[in-house]
């Protein structure tokens, strides 16, 4: 996924080559497989009633996406030679979910012990960033009325006569100083 949008942006949607399509429709029917494989294994009342059911509704949804994104793109095809940018926009739409396939990996956190220590620390360390980055923000905002007000103290203050060659460079530096430190 990383790999053709750096793509897509660097050489433009346009010249995507065929081969990305082709690895997102293997990958799609590889997870098509996956899932009823573990349906079958299951069976369908075991599949949507057992503890990790919440699981198989990602996978489930992921799965359909993909089948979703394919089917969009197929029929797009011809719409986008026809001007539908209304469907342009929706396999776009539908193509920022393969992301979320990405989020299976979370899957397997709890299968590594170190994995989900590392999980549950930073978890627990959220409470202490929020306190922190308020904390930095207020510090931010505080310098921040300093310096404007040392800012606007030097502007209205009395100013020294420029020399004609210095004229130009005192407009600058008012201009600079109002460009960076003019307001909050």
């Amino acid at each position: 996924i990383g790999v053709e949008v750096d793509f897509e942006v660097t050489r433009g949607a346009d010249r995507v080559p065929p081969a990305f399509k082709w690895l997102s429709g293997i990958f799609a029917v590889a997870f098509i497989f996956e899932l009823l494989l573990r349906v079958s294994a299951q069976g369908i009342r075991s599949f949507w009633c057992s503890p990790a059911f919440m699981w198989n509704t990602f996978d489930t949804i992921l799965v359909l996406s993909s089948v979703v994104e394919i089917l969009m793109e197929i029929l797009g095809a011809g719409a986008q030679t026809s001007g539908g940018f209304a469907t342009m926009r929706l396999i776009r739409i539908v193509r920022i979910t393969r992301l979320v396939r990405l989020l299976r990996l979370a899957r397997v956190v709890r299968f590594v012990r170190a994995l989900t220590v590392l999980v549950h620390s930073i978890l627990a360390t959220l409470k202490a960033l929020v306190w922190a980055m308020l904390l930095l923000t207020i510090n931010i905002y505080f310098f921040a009325i300093l310096f404007t007000q040392t800012v606007a103290s030097h502007l209205h203050a009395p100013q020294t006569a420029c020399s004609a060659e210095q004229d130009t460079a005192c407009a600058t530096e008012r201009e600079v100083l109002v460009m960076y430190w003019g307001s909050l």
